[in-house]
């Protein structure tokens, strides 16, 4: 008994001293779990209604949210909200465009590319339905700009002609007539052609020359190509669901069109048939959505205006603006883009952030919830 007591003894004493040597040893952080893309950096995203899509800076192609028209890309029937980020395909590719629910896309080859919801031809094939994988419009190799509107598609080859296919029925193709269009078709005959943009059931394009022109119907129709105004010196557009806005050399930005919202940024809700100098600013990059604006200012700040019901404003507030008001303090913004009720944008350093409405996943946070400002994707 007494050798047993000894040993109980002996162990004790042991026991004490190892508890008071790890007394100096500081308690382990908790490791955080990983945020979705958070390693993901990426130099181009575009949106559709309830789906987002994004070219990581390794020209990979990455989609999630929505997925009920097959428009993430992926070789499954499933429409539930994909969470967060998956990659399509292993091509590498340069330039997205998202209509409501369907995507087109140029590969670094110059081949142009498509998927998702085919209700009227948009994706250069007569077979109405759902095209759940990306697949090759046409044979060309030559494309350099793309644009997706609610039903129409409209692409630009390096030679500098203009095409078009989709949904024609307001004059949205430019030419001439309102006959749906189910395979990719040269509109007029000019080869200067450099950016085009679509809206609902409307186009805007830049021609070489720095002239900017329209047609289908936004604040009145237009048939065919027409040019707005007389200016040679815009360089960049962006089209909403009824309304555009342009940015010219000197980074002025210009607004027109509907107004319902505010999206404008006049303080009014007055549209505007043609384009209207809005402030003295000087900007880098806009984007206009179903009655939203953002913009990022030529020193790197995020501002935003028009309809926030959902939070796409970002200022953490689901109020409506009807002038620009800056969303934070960061300096480093680079991108924007906002659709229906999202918004998404990079910074200088690539990486993506989020914001506005998610019940589809839309924001690729890994939840459901919305954000009423950026967060980190």
């Amino acid at each position: 008994m007494k050798t047993l007591k000894n040993i109980f003894t002996i162990l004790g004493i042991i026991i004490f001293t190892i508890s008071c040597s790890n007394d100096d040893e500081p308690t382990p952080e908790p490791v955080p779990a990983p945020v979705p893309g958070s390693n993901q950096h990426y130099s181009m995203v575009t949106s559709g209604y309830y789906h987002s899509l994004a070219i990581k800076t390794d020209g990979t192609l990455w989609s999630w949210g929505n997925n009920s028209a097959g428009q993430l890309g992926y070789a499954t029937t499933t429409t539930a909200g994909v969470k967060s980020p998956n990659q399509i395909g292993s091509s590498t590719w340069k330039i997205i465009a998202t209509g409501g629910s369907f995507n087109l896309a140029i590969k670094t080859d110059g081949t142009l590319w498509g998927w998702g919801i085919n209700d009227f031809g948009n994706l250069n094939d007569a077979t109405i339905g759902y095209k759940t994988l990306p697949f090759q419009m046409g044979t060309a190799t030559n494309w350099r700009a793309i644009a997706a509107g609610l039903s129409h598609t409209l692409a630009v080859k390096t030679d500098g002609t203009l095409w078009g296919c989709g949904l024609n029925n307001n004059y949205q193709l430019g030419d001439g007539t309102q006959t749906t269009i189910r395979t990719l078709t040269q509109i007029g005959s000019a080869t200067n052609w450099k950016e085009v943009v679509a809206g609902n059931s409307f186009s805007i394009a830049i021609k070489t020359d720095g002239t900017l022109w329209k047609w289908g119907t936004l604040q009145g129709i237009t048939m065919t190509p027409t040019q707005i105004g007389t200016a040679t010196n815009w360089k960049y557009i962006s089209a909403g669901d009824n309304q555009t806005l342009a940015i010219k050399t000197d980074n002025t930005l210009w607004v027109w069109g509907n107004n319902t919202g505010g999206q404008l940024g006049d303080g009014t809700t007055n549209p505007r048939i043609d384009p209207v100098q809005l402030g003295t600013a000087t900007w880098k990059t806009a984007s206009s959505g179903r009655g939203t604006t953002l913009a990022v200012k030529s020193d790197g700040t995020l501002w935003s205006w028009g309809n926030g019901t959902y939070g796409q404003l970002g200022d953490g507030t689901n109020a409506n603006n009807m002038t620009p008001h800056q969303v934070g303090v960061e300096t480093s913004w680079n991108t924007v883009y906002t659709t229906l009720q999202h918004s998404l944008g990079t910074k200088t350093d690539n990486t993506l952030y989020g914001w506005g409405n998610n019940t589809n996943s839309q924001l690729g946070d890994g939840t459901t919830g919305p954000s009423y400002s950026p967060k980190r994707i």
